[in-house]
């Protein structure tokens, strides 16, 4: 599945009537590189591997160099603008996630290991956003240009375990 994106109802869920396909998809994505556990040494000389329950990190979903113009770009803006927080809670929204999934890169998923072997499955995912923004390119033409939009979040929902 592509980016897609689904905003989450007034109790937090999956609202599947929103369901939108990001076309363009992001030209860049920004995803923790490391594992989301600490290795500590014991002083006994042990490593111990501790994981969190949640993972707290950032992820963010980045398009360049879209015109202003551009129809695809005017609807891709128009779905991930009312995101922000101040769009939310001026409509009502009492909820700050919404839910994502992905599998082009393979990055953001579920894992399940059995029998040595690790399967990947690329379900919707409970996040809280926490910036959607663009920035428009400086100089140059007198059409306007957006050098980066940006769509950050974080990931709450319980089922993501693939903390590395």
């Amino acid at each position: 599945m592509p980016f897609s994106i689904a905003y989450a109802d007034s109790v937090g869920d999956r609202d599947g009537a929103t369901d939108t396909v990001l076309s363009p998809g992001p030209t860049l994505v920004e995803y923790p590189q490391d594992p989301a556990g600490k290795r500590i040494q014991t002083t006994g000389g042990s490593v111990i591997v501790q994981q969190p329950i949640n993972d707290g990190r950032v992820r963010s979903w980045i398009w360049s160099g879209y015109p202003g113009w551009y129809a695809p770009y005017i609807t891709l803006w128009d779905t991930i603008e009312p995101l922000r927080s101040k769009h939310r809670l001026t409509d009502g929204d009492n909820t700050p996630f919404a839910y994502v999934t992905e599998d082009e890169t393979q990055m953001l998923r579920t894992i399940v290991v059995a029998s040595r072997t690790v399967t990947p499955s690329f379900p919707w995912i409970k996040v809280r956003v926490v910036e959607v923004s663009r920035r428009m390119r400086t100089g140059g033409s007198s059409l306007v240009v957006f050098e980066e939009t940006k769509f950050s979040f974080v990931i709450e929902g319980p089922a993501y375990n693939d903390l590395g």
